[in-house]
């Protein structure tokens, strides 16, 4: 959808499509040790 509605670019709270594709290590890392996020 590109606009964050649809959901299959989220990651945990934040869209790829909206806010990415490149994220700064301190804003995913408390997400990285979330289990099948």
């Amino acid at each position: 959808c590109a606009v964050g509605t649809c959901g299959h670019c989220q990651f945990g709270y934040t869209f790829v499509c909206r806010d990415g594709p490149v994220f700064s290590y301190s804003r995913i890392q408390p997400l990285l040790g979330v289990r099948e996020l």
